[in-house]
């Protein structure tokens, strides 16, 4: 902290000013050391902020690899998947250890430099406001096209009392698109595409494109269309099978969905073949992120992205490959840290053939290298 504490004390104030809380130690104490205190602290964040200065810092005591707080911190964001905004002060005289640890963030992250506080201030409001616009922007899949809006227009919904049939006639989506093909894919016209939206599947029809031109750069489009309840297949769950209940039926069959794991075979239970009809996700996130990688677009897309595939892959289904779910609560997907992402999956699976209600909530890794997690891990 000696030679960084102008610099730490200006980024807590440009924090402050966007209106979120900075953690740092200058701030607050502790009854335990230091050691104790990082692995919690930068588990609370929203965001890790490192700056690279001078000194690389003493070795924690009792860490197995002799590193110093600030990269036992780095490393406790980095594994927890935590966005990491990284600036690198020029013209100081690096410790070997820091010159090493900023060769290791220059290969994994973009690192902002400075030479001046007002310059390292402008830098993190603009990181800080980036990933604040990016978590605010709504992502829509209206067939085959994924796109942001800047507004979403929804009349009133009438609900079950799991909200599992959710009746919505329009929807009005306001957005600032660029790429004509986009636009052109979009379309109007008459016949049923599918839609999904944050948590949420519909069929759409009657899909309607107005485009209002400002001038030559301000371009808006309305896109309007009318929604109903989409076609889905729904696993059956028989309560009680085999000795297990539904609950542990759906656990097995989110577990073989989203991690991979494989299911012992069964035999005489007619009701259990869905789990042999749920294909992993895991190799459409694959494709998903080596696509958006080769046009270096996976920062800002991937997530997005990722939880539309994951939101129509467990509400919509197919014949041959059922919907595990039919509401889905929460969705969380993480950026992808050394070829994995932290998903966690609370939804519910509703009806069916044989009735019941079953609540599931499932999170761990998922390996884009191959199969996943074989455990539940905690977040």
């Amino acid at each position: 902290m000696r030679d960084l504490m102008p610099e730490r004390e200006a980024v807590a104030q440009t924090i402050t000013d966007l209106g979120a809380t900075p953690r740092y130690f200058e701030r607050f104490s502790s009854p335990g050391d230091p050691a104790q205190v990082y692995h919690p602290e930068v588990g609370r964040a929203d965001i890790y902020l490192f700056i690279a200065g001078e000194r690389y810092g003493a070795p924690v005591i009792g860490d197995a690899q002799g590193r110093s707080a600030t990269h036992l911190e780095y490393d406790t964001a980095y594994a927890a998947f935590k966005p990491v905004l990284a600036y690198n002060k020029l013209g100081v005289e690096r410790e070997p250890a820091m010159q090493a640890l900023v060769s290791q963030f220059e290969g994994v992250h973009t690192v902002a430099r400075f030479s001046t506080i007002d310059e390292l201030q402008r830098a993190v409001r603009e990181g800080l406001t980036r990933l604040a616009e990016a978590e605010s922007t709504t992502w829509i899949k209206l067939g085959h096209v994924v796109f942001p809006v800047t507004r979403v227009i929804l009349p009133p919904t009438v609900d079950d009392s799991w909200n599992t049939q959710r009746q919505r006639q329009s929807v009005t989506l306001d957005a600032s698109l660029r790429d004509r093909q986009i636009v052109s894919a979009l379309g109007a016209s008459t016949y049923t595409r599918p839609f999904t939206m944050a948590r949420e599947v519909f069929d759409a029809e009657q899909v309607s494109v107005y485009e209002e031109r400002a001038s030559r750069y301000a371009v808006t489009q309305r896109i309007s269309a009318s929604l109903r309840p989409a076609s889905t297949s729904v696993l059956s769950i028989i309560p009680i099978a085999n000795g297990e209940s539904g609950e542990e039926q759906l656990e097995a069959a989110m577990d073989a969905l989203l991690f991979g794991t494989s299911l012992p075979t069964r035999r005489g239970s007619s009701g259990l073949s869905f789990v042999q009809a749920l294909s992993p996700v895991g190799p459409r996130l694959a494709q998903l992120h080596q696509q958006l990688s080769a046009h270096h677009r996976e920062s800002e897309l991937f997530v997005p992205m990722a939880e539309l595939l994951l939101t129509d892959r467990l509400l919509r289904g197919t014949q041959q490959d059922p919907a595990p779910l039919t509401a889905v609560e929460q969705l969380v997907v993480s950026p992808v840290v050394q070829s994995r992402l932290f998903v966690r999956v609370v939804g519910v699976h509703a009806g069916g053939t044989f009735g019941g209600q079953y609540r599931v909530t499932r999170q761990g890794h998922i390996d884009l290298r191959g199969p996943g997690s074989t455990g539940i891990d905690s977040w």
